[in-house]
Protein backbone atom coordinates (compact mmCIF):
# COMPACT_ATOMS: atom_id res chain seq x y z
CA UNK A 1 0.00 0.00 0.00
CA UNK A 2 1.42 3.36 -1.01
CA UNK A 3 2.86 5.26 1.94
CA UNK A 4 2.53 2.36 4.35
CA UNK A 5 6.16 1.68 5.14
CA UNK A 6 5.49 -0.57 8.11
CA UNK A 7 3.48 -3.13 6.17
CA UNK A 8 6.45 -3.46 3.84
CA UNK A 9 8.76 -4.09 6.80
CA UNK A 10 7.57 -7.60 7.62
CA UNK A 11 9.46 -9.24 10.49
CA UNK A 12 12.20 -11.65 9.49
CA UNK A 13 10.51 -14.93 10.37
CA UNK A 14 9.91 -18.21 8.64
CA UNK A 15 6.13 -18.10 8.77
CA UNK A 16 3.83 -16.99 5.98
CA UNK A 17 0.99 -16.75 8.51
CA UNK A 18 2.90 -14.35 10.76
CA UNK A 19 3.96 -12.23 7.79
CA UNK A 20 0.32 -12.03 6.68
CA UNK A 21 -0.75 -11.02 10.18
CA UNK A 22 1.91 -8.28 10.29
CA UNK A 23 1.03 -6.92 6.85
CA UNK A 24 -2.73 -7.06 7.36
CA UNK A 25 -2.54 -5.37 10.77
CA UNK A 26 -0.33 -2.53 9.58
CA UNK A 27 -2.47 -1.99 6.48
CA UNK A 28 -5.49 -1.70 8.79
CA UNK A 29 -3.59 0.70 11.05
CA UNK A 30 -2.57 2.82 8.05
CA UNK A 31 -6.20 3.04 6.91
CA UNK A 32 -7.34 3.87 10.45
CA UNK A 33 -4.76 6.64 10.74
CA UNK A 34 -5.88 7.96 7.36
CA UNK A 35 -9.48 8.18 8.56
CA UNK A 36 -8.52 9.74 11.90
CA UNK A 37 -6.33 12.41 10.32
CA UNK A 38 -8.61 13.06 7.36
CA UNK A 39 -11.84 13.28 9.33
CA UNK A 40 -10.23 15.42 12.04
CA UNK A 41 -8.95 17.90 9.46
CA UNK A 42 -12.05 17.93 7.25
CA UNK A 43 -13.86 21.24 7.01
CA UNK A 44 -16.75 20.24 4.75
CA UNK A 45 -20.08 21.27 6.22
CA UNK A 46 -21.80 18.36 4.48
CA UNK A 47 -20.45 16.00 7.15
CA UNK A 48 -22.26 16.30 10.48
CA UNK A 49 -20.08 16.50 13.57
CA UNK A 50 -21.75 13.37 14.97
CA UNK A 51 -20.87 11.41 11.82
CA UNK A 52 -17.30 12.69 11.88
CA UNK A 53 -16.94 11.67 15.52
CA UNK A 54 -18.31 8.20 14.80
CA UNK A 55 -15.91 7.65 11.88
CA UNK A 56 -12.96 8.65 14.06
CA UNK A 57 -14.13 6.43 16.93
CA UNK A 58 -14.57 3.43 14.62
CA UNK A 59 -11.09 4.00 13.19
CA UNK A 60 -9.62 4.21 16.69
CA UNK A 61 -11.28 0.92 17.57
CA UNK A 62 -9.77 -0.76 14.49
CA UNK A 63 -6.34 0.68 15.28
CA UNK A 64 -6.56 -0.55 18.86
CA UNK A 65 -7.79 -3.98 17.75
CA UNK A 66 -4.86 -4.32 15.35
CA UNK A 67 -2.23 -3.22 17.87
CA UNK A 68 -3.65 -5.51 20.55
CA UNK A 69 -3.10 -8.57 18.38
CA UNK A 70 0.21 -7.34 16.98
CA UNK A 71 1.69 -6.95 20.45
CA UNK A 72 0.44 -10.39 21.47
CA UNK A 73 1.92 -12.03 18.39
CA UNK A 74 5.19 -10.14 18.14
CA UNK A 75 5.84 -8.41 21.46
CA UNK A 76 7.34 -4.93 20.98
CA UNK A 77 6.21 -3.39 17.68
CA UNK A 78 6.49 0.02 15.97
CA UNK A 79 3.70 2.32 17.16
CA UNK A 80 2.55 4.36 14.17
CA UNK A 81 -0.09 7.00 14.93
CA UNK A 82 0.19 8.96 11.69
CA UNK A 83 0.32 8.37 7.94
CA UNK A 84 3.32 10.70 7.60
CA UNK A 85 5.99 8.60 5.89
CA UNK A 86 8.76 10.77 7.33
CA UNK A 87 7.66 9.80 10.84
CA UNK A 88 6.91 6.12 10.27
CA UNK A 89 9.65 4.99 7.87
CA UNK A 90 12.25 4.44 10.59
CA UNK A 91 10.15 3.86 13.68
CA UNK A 92 11.77 1.66 16.29
CA UNK A 93 9.78 -0.83 18.34
CA UNK A 94 7.81 0.51 21.31
CA UNK A 95 7.60 -1.16 24.69
CA UNK A 96 4.61 -3.44 25.15
CA UNK A 97 3.35 -1.23 28.00
CA UNK A 98 3.38 1.80 25.68
CA UNK A 99 1.45 -0.06 22.98
CA UNK A 100 -1.12 -1.28 25.52
CA UNK A 101 -1.51 2.28 26.85
CA UNK A 102 -2.33 3.52 23.33
CA UNK A 103 -4.74 0.63 22.80
CA UNK A 104 -6.52 1.60 26.01
CA UNK A 105 -6.73 5.29 25.01
CA UNK A 106 -8.18 4.42 21.61
CA UNK A 107 -10.70 1.97 23.05
CA UNK A 108 -11.83 4.40 25.76
CA UNK A 109 -12.34 7.09 23.12
CA UNK A 110 -14.38 4.63 21.05
CA UNK A 111 -16.32 3.51 24.14
CA UNK A 112 -17.32 7.10 24.92
CA UNK A 113 -18.40 8.01 21.39
CA UNK A 114 -19.81 4.95 19.63
CA UNK A 115 -23.57 4.30 19.77
CA UNK A 116 -25.10 1.60 21.95
CA UNK A 117 -27.15 0.19 19.07
CA UNK A 118 -26.60 -0.97 15.49
CA UNK A 119 -28.54 1.77 13.69
CA UNK A 120 -25.44 3.03 11.89
CA UNK A 121 -25.50 -0.12 9.73
CA UNK A 122 -28.07 -0.71 6.99
CA UNK A 123 -30.92 -2.74 8.40
CA UNK A 124 -29.23 -2.60 11.81
CA UNK A 125 -26.95 -5.47 10.78
CA UNK A 126 -24.15 -6.12 13.23
CA UNK A 127 -21.34 -5.22 10.86
CA UNK A 128 -20.01 -2.02 12.45
CA UNK A 129 -18.38 -1.69 15.85
CA UNK A 130 -20.31 0.07 18.58
CA UNK A 131 -20.08 0.97 22.28
CA UNK A 132 -20.41 -2.66 23.35
CA UNK A 133 -17.68 -3.88 21.01
CA UNK A 134 -15.35 -1.35 22.62
CA UNK A 135 -16.42 -2.52 26.09
CA UNK A 136 -15.76 -6.16 25.19
CA UNK A 137 -12.35 -5.30 23.76
CA UNK A 138 -11.49 -3.28 26.86
CA UNK A 139 -12.42 -6.28 29.01
CA UNK A 140 -10.04 -8.44 26.98
CA UNK A 141 -7.27 -5.83 27.18
CA UNK A 142 -7.59 -5.57 30.95
CA UNK A 143 -7.41 -9.35 31.32
CA UNK A 144 -4.14 -9.36 29.44
CA UNK A 145 -2.72 -6.49 31.50
CA UNK A 146 -3.80 -8.13 34.76
CA UNK A 147 -6.33 -5.42 35.65
CA UNK A 148 -9.00 -7.91 36.61
CA UNK A 149 -11.40 -5.55 38.36
CA UNK A 150 -11.56 -3.29 35.30
CA UNK A 151 -11.99 -6.38 33.11
CA UNK A 152 -14.89 -7.53 35.26
CA UNK A 153 -16.63 -4.15 35.02
CA UNK A 154 -16.36 -4.00 31.23
CA UNK A 155 -17.31 -7.63 30.73
CA UNK A 156 -20.34 -7.21 32.99
CA UNK A 157 -21.47 -4.16 31.00
CA UNK A 158 -21.68 -6.35 27.90
CA UNK A 159 -23.10 -9.45 29.58
CA UNK A 160 -25.90 -7.43 31.15
CA UNK A 161 -27.19 -6.37 27.72
CA UNK A 162 -29.36 -9.47 27.48
CA UNK A 163 -31.59 -7.91 24.83
CA UNK A 164 -28.58 -7.75 22.50
CA UNK A 165 -26.28 -10.60 23.51
CA UNK A 166 -26.20 -13.99 25.17
CA UNK A 167 -23.30 -15.58 27.01
CA UNK A 168 -21.59 -18.51 25.33
CA UNK A 169 -19.49 -20.97 27.34
CA UNK A 170 -16.42 -22.75 26.00
CA UNK A 171 -15.24 -25.92 27.65
CA UNK A 172 -15.95 -24.59 31.10
CA UNK A 173 -13.23 -21.94 30.94
CA UNK A 174 -15.80 -19.13 31.02
CA UNK A 175 -18.37 -18.79 33.77
CA UNK A 176 -20.84 -16.01 34.53
CA UNK A 177 -21.94 -15.75 38.14
CA UNK A 178 -25.67 -15.44 38.77
CA UNK A 179 -25.17 -12.25 40.77
CA UNK A 180 -23.99 -10.56 37.59
CA UNK A 181 -20.94 -9.36 39.45
CA UNK A 182 -18.14 -10.74 37.34
CA UNK A 183 -16.90 -12.86 34.49
CA UNK A 184 -14.33 -15.52 35.35
CA UNK A 185 -11.86 -16.73 32.74
CA UNK A 186 -9.15 -19.29 33.37
CA UNK A 187 -5.96 -17.21 33.35
CA UNK A 188 -3.88 -20.17 32.20
CA UNK A 189 -5.91 -20.46 29.02
CA UNK A 190 -6.56 -16.86 28.08
CA UNK A 191 -3.21 -16.05 26.45
CA UNK A 192 -2.45 -19.04 24.27
CA UNK A 193 -5.84 -20.55 23.53
CA UNK A 194 -6.61 -18.50 20.42
CA UNK A 195 -3.26 -17.88 18.78
CA UNK A 196 0.28 -19.16 18.66
CA UNK A 197 2.72 -16.35 19.32
CA UNK A 198 4.99 -15.39 16.44
CA UNK A 199 8.54 -15.23 17.73
CA UNK A 200 11.32 -13.79 15.67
Amino acid sequence: MTGNSLAARSPIIKSDLCNKIWNSAYNTIYLANTVIEGASAATATTMRDSVRAQFIAEAKFMRAFSYFYLVNYFGEVPLALTVDFNQTAHLSRSAISKVYAQVERDLLDAYDVLPKNYRAATGEKRIRVNHWAAAAMLARLYLYTGENEKAAVMASHVIEQTSLFRLETSGGCISYHQSGSYLSIDANQRRNRDFEKCNH
